[in-house]
């Protein structure tokens, strides 16, 4: 198996590298880390001796030298229809106040091979397999599984058993092969005993990865609807309510004195509040020079807060448990 391990600094510049126990890290592929006052945390899954899959996974650590492993219980509804499969997967993490964060996504999608195994056997895969559904005027939904030119598989929702509401394609604009249920968060004093909390008004709306950055005036939830694609910031001041916020950009970084982040254009905006956005240049020297005196800042501001980068060594794989 690969070493893992950290490089941990004072500073930011100099960095003392730390090979992480084998015990706790046997097997390990982390797939995001996060840190703060409260110390840091990664999670990801581990490969078992036999190759299986070894859950979800969650490794915390006051100081970046000694870490706790723990497994983190994903309890879902499954669909009741056939050939739709519900599955949960842990994207960000983040440290706020005294608090380990955790958050992701619970998903369902269609089994196609299965659909193909019970229904067309003699289906010919091509390199590059695609599926279309459209929403028929009687509220039914046509599927289509395109394989090489004239063998494709045609059917409805309907003849597979499958409820409509269970897998709700007609609520997007482009057809995927999985839908977003709901939004997962949960949240850990200690990193070890994890609590799910509830956010409502994130269900549904988050695609994709969940990404949360952490700030002295509170987390910041980023995704985007799930319907029109539009990007959505969620605010709350330590992970249990939140609100929609209307942000210009992400990551969203502390600073002395504010926040400041840059907008898909490279515009950069600060904060004073991080309420209020102001629009400060765009990507120039003057910009980047903008940046490094903030960076400097926000340096001497937190220089005796340890910084955590987790690496590995040799190969490192690391994708979602369930099907793209």
């Amino acid at each position: 198996r690969d070493s893992l391990s950290a490089f941990v600094s004072v500073d930011g510049e100099d960095w003392t590298e730390v090979e992480l126990p084998p015990e706790q890290f046997a097997g390990a592929i982390l797939l995001e880390a996060a840190g703060g006052p409260t110390g840091f945390i990664a999670i990801g899954t581990a490969i078992e001796e036999n190759e299986t899959d070894g859950g979800h996974l969650v490794w915390t650590s006051p100081n970046g030298f000694d870490w706790t492993r723990s497994e983190l219980e994903i309890r879902l509804t499954e669909a009741t229809s056939p050939y739709v499969v519900t599955a949960g997967d842990p994207y960000s993490v983040a440290v706020s106040g005294d608090s380990f964060l955790i958050a992701g996504q619970a998903r369902r999608y269609l089994d196609t091979m299965a659909i193909i195994a019970d229904h067309q056997p003699d289906f010919e895969w091509p390199e590059f397999a695609y599926m279309e559904t459209e929403t028929l005027d009687t509220g039914d939904v046509r599927l289509t599984i395109g394989g090489d030119q004239g063998n494709d598989f045609v059917t409805t929702f309907s003849s597979l058993g499958i409820d409509p509401e269970e897998f709700p394609v007609a609520d997007m604009e482009s057809d995927w092969f999985t839908v977003p249920i709901r939004s997962l968060l949960w949240t850990s004093p200690d990193g070890i005993e994890w609590i799910e909390q509830s956010a409502p008004n994130m269900a549904q709306h988050v695609g994709g990865s969940f990404p949360i950055d952490a700030t002295e005036f509170g987390l910041y939830a980023h995704g985007w609807e799930a319907a029109s694609g539009a990007s959505q910031s969620w605010h709350s001041a330590a992970g249990f309510d939140w609100v929609e916020a209307d942000i210009p950009g992400r990551p969203i970084v502390d600073w002395s004195g504010g926040l400041y982040t840059f907008d898909s254009g490279g515009g950069m905006w600060i904060s004073a509040d991080g309420i209020s956005w102001e629009e400060t240049g765009g990507p120039t020297a003057s910009t980047a020079d903008a940046t490094g005196d903030v960076a400097k800042r926000s340096g001497q501001k937190h220089r005796n807060r340890k910084r955590l980068r987790l690496a590995a060594r040799g190969r490192q794989e690391a994708s979602p448990q369930y099907p793209a």
